[in-house]
């Protein structure tokens, strides 16, 4: 079964829309506190108006990003280990060494 996880911006709101909602879904604990799952688009919703006014909206974004990834990759039983890459301290600074 094919399973899509997509975060955008659409309009005043920064939609998340699991293609295929698995059970659960829609009761995950996303994050930020103003981010919240829609029942009539079937999808976690974060106004544009509350990244706006947020201290920190790029950390506001990337916090429900990943949130709602975490609901959708556990919910959907996917293997996370397998799909998800953590780069370690050194591999970062060997990255920055080899860019231009």
């Amino acid at each position: 079964m094919l399973q899509q996880f997509r975060c955008g911006f659409l309009g005043k709101c920064s939609p998340v829309h699991f293609f295929w909602e698995p059970d659960g879904f829609k009761n995950y604990p996303v994050r930020p506190e103003a981010a919240f799952y829609s029942h009539d688009m079937r999808e976690f919703l974060l106004s544009y108006e509350a990244v706006r006014r947020a201290a920190n909206p790029d950390s506001m974004v990337l916090e429900f990003a990943h949130s709602t990834y975490e609901a959708a990759a556990d919910r959907g039983g996917w293997d996370r280990r397998a799909l998800e890459h953590v780069v370690s301290e050194s591999q970062r600074r060997v990255q920055k060494k080899e860019e231009p």
